[in-house]
C-alpha cells in the first residue's frame, strides 16, 4: 500500500509534518529545510520529487500548469517503489500529474489524501512565485482536474486546510488501509 498526499498550496506540508510527528510512516529522505515560500519545509520525499520531475520533463509537462501524461511504466520508479516493501506515505503535489506513471509502475495499491483549499486562495498563493493571478487561476483549475482524475481511480479522503481535525481524520483513514502509526 502506498498513500499519496497531494494538493497544491493547501497545507500539505503542514499536514505531512504533523503526521510525521505522530509517527506516520513517511518514506524518507524528507526535505525539511526551511524556504522563503515554505518556512517549515516541504516534508516531501526528495527521491520521489526527483522521479516526478523526471516524468514531467520526459513528457514536456510543466509542474505549474500540468498536462497529459500517458500511463507508461518507468523502471526507475518501479525500482524505487520496490526498495521499500512496507506500506508508506509520501507527499508530493506533482503526483496528481504523474499518477498514470505511478499506477503503471507497480502492482501495489494506492490510496490518496487530497488536501483542499478555496481555489481563489490557492491562486493568490501561487502569485508569490511570479505568476499572474489569471495564470494562477488557470493553473489551479488544471491541477484540480488532474487531482480529481487521480482521486476517481483510488480510495481517498478529502481534507480542507481549515479543518482542525484533519490530522486525526487522515490518521484514521491511513489506519483503515493498514498504514498505521
Amino acid at each position: 500500500m502506498i498513500a499519496l498526499i497531494y494538493g497544491r498550496r493547501c497545507g500539505t506540508s503542514t499536514l505531512t509534518a504533523a503526521l510525521s510527528s505522530e509517527g506516520v510512516p513517511l518514506r524518507g529522505p524528507l526535505d525539511t529545510a526551511p524556504m522563503a515560500t515554505n518556512p517549515e519545509g516541504h516534508y516531501e520525499n526528495i527521491e520521489a520529487r526527483v522521479l516526478n520531475f523526471q516524468i514531467l520533463r520526459k513528457y514536456g509537462v510543466a509542474s505549474n500548469m500540468g498536462g497529459e501524461i500517458p500511463p507508461q511504466p518507468m523502471r526507475a520508479l518501479s525500482e524505487w517503489i520496490d526498495e521499500h516493501p512496507k506500506p508508506f506515505v509520501i507527499k508530493n503535489p506533482n503526483c496528481a500529474w504523474t499518477f498514470p506513471v505511478w499506477q503503471t509502475s507497480t502492482n501495489r495499491p494506492f490510496i490518496g489524501v487530497w488536501c483542499r483549499r478555496d481555489v481563489e486562495q490557492q491562486a493568490q498563493s501561487l502569485t508569490k512565485y511570479g505568476m499572474t493571478l489569471e495564470d494562477a487561476r488557470v493553473a489551479v483549475q488544471r491541477y484540480e482536474e488532474a487531482a480529481q482524475r487521480m482521486s476517481d481511480m483510488i480510495p481517498h479522503i478529502v481534507v480542507d486546510v481549515s479543518d482542525v481535525d484533519r490530522v486525526e481524520k487522515v490518521k484514521r483513514f491511513l489506519q483503515e488501509h493498514q498504514i498505521g502509526v
